[in-house]
């Protein structure tokens, strides 16, 4: 199951914004840590906007980290902890995708500047932070 997406309302209450279910007011309490462990909503795919959104903000940044791809190794071990995640949908086998971003996951996986948008593995790359050409100095 997936985890909630605890928001903090005005009069103190705890509600998920994926299912939402409430957790009862927490004014001057501290928020249980494991609180919201096991939402109860199904996991929502992103639309067609959506998932041009984050291809083209993916791309971008592809870019400006001078497309840099990663090894085979961190690819492998990247699309292990995909398939083995809650949001993958393996419907077509050939490419599958993450429901909770809606990136194509044989490209995300081998991008260095991408990361898992649940924090399971990070981005290895950077942007580059220079002017112009990127990098040269020049404009």
């Amino acid at each position: 199951m997936a985890k909630c997406d605890l928001i903090n309302m005005r009069n103190y209450d705890i509600v998920c914004g994926n299912c939402g279910k409430n957790f009862g007011n927490f004014k001057g309490k501290p928020i249980p840590e494991n609180m919201g462990n096991d939402c109860e909503a199904p996991p929502i795919a992103p639309t067609i906007a959506q998932k041009a959104s984050s291809f083209i903000q993916a791309s971008l940044k592809f870019m400006a980290t001078g497309m840099h791809r990663v090894k085979d190794d961190i690819r492998d071990q990247r699309m292990t902890i995909c398939e083995s995640c809650e949001f993958c949908d393996k419907t077509n086998n050939k490419h599958p995708s993450c429901t909770k971003c809606g990136c194509f996951l044989n490209i995300k996986i081998s991008w260095a500047s991408e990361g898992c948008p649940i924090d399971k593995w990070p981005p290895v790359a950077t942007p580059r932070r220079g002017r112009g050409c990127g990098g040269c100095g020049r404009r």
